[in-house]
């Protein structure tokens, strides 16, 4: 499921293409609607968007200004079909067709391929549970080599905010890999953005409690000195199951 041409203009198609590795344009991040069972689903910063608040058969889906409307609520089944409650919806390969540029649109739930999504298990934004809601951010938006890990208030689809499980165990923010510096073991050792190589620097495992073990060095993603203040910089510690080393995952799916 792709943002046509990579566009974040209001009115993008959402279309088919053959999908890419981390592509901003097919990251879709799924943003539960807390009591509500339909959240919004979002990508370049804008939510998936019924045009036009339509509710008929053939209404071309879009991304648009997130704003909370019926036209943005979604509901992801576990029989892979998304529906969109206000038109009793669900969302649609145009035609039955698989090729490149198929627009997607809303349509009667019939429960055929072209309305089953597949979610692996790869796109997430990572977000500090019990931690004053604040979420693992890239400092600064930078991409660069050492940019610092830290916490900040969490900006719904923010880049530097969103974080990708890859297979391999490693956990990308644009385009680079969550890295403890130098390959240190140390307690108090800062975790930063580096290209990914494949080092156990940057292979992260889930524990028992929430953590994230960096296996080379035995011990846990940290927030240091257990602060919840916007910039506070990550490390790795010795891990205790401490409020500051458990984190929770908000499902961001590459709908495929």
């Amino acid at each position: 499921m792709d943002v046509t041409g990579g566009s974040a203009d209001n009115g993008t198609a959402v279309e088919l293409w053959d999908c890419g590795d981390g592509q901003p344009n097919q990251r879709w991040t799924v943003l539960a609607g807390g009591s509500d069972p339909a959240g919004s689903v979002y990508a370049l910063g804008k939510c998936l968007d019924v045009s036009g608040g339509g509710t008929g058969n053939g209404t071309r889906v879009q991304i648009w200004e997130c704003n909370g409307s019926g036209a943005q609520k979604w509901v992801v089944g576990t029989d892979g079909t998304v529906y969109n409650p206000q038109s009793g919806r669900c969302l649609d390969a145009t035609g039955g067709s698989s090729n490149n540029g198929t627009l997607l649109e809303i349509w009667d739930c019939h429960w055929g391929i072209n309305q089953e999504w597949l979610p692996p298990q790869t796109g997430v934004l990572t977000e500090p549970a019990n931690v004053g809601a604040k979420c693992v951010d890239v400092l600064g938006g930078s991409a660069d080599d050492g940019a610092a890990a830290g916490l900040w208030d969490c900006n719904v689809g923010q880049a530097n905010q969103w974080w990708t499980v890859s297979p391999d165990g490693t956990l990308q923010a644009l385009g680079k890999c969550l890295d403890v510096s130098g390959g240190g073991m140390d307690n108090g050792t800062r975790v930063q953005l580096w290209t990914c190589n494949g080092s156990g620097a940057q292979e992260w495992e889930n524990g028992p409690f929430g953590e994230l073990i960096n296996p080379q060095s035995h011990k846990c993603l940290d927030a240091t000195g257990a602060s919840t203040e916007n910039g506070t910089l990550l490390q790795i510690w010795d891990c205790t199951a401490g409020d500051n080393q458990r984190w929770t995952r908000p499902t961001q799916i590459p709908f495929a």
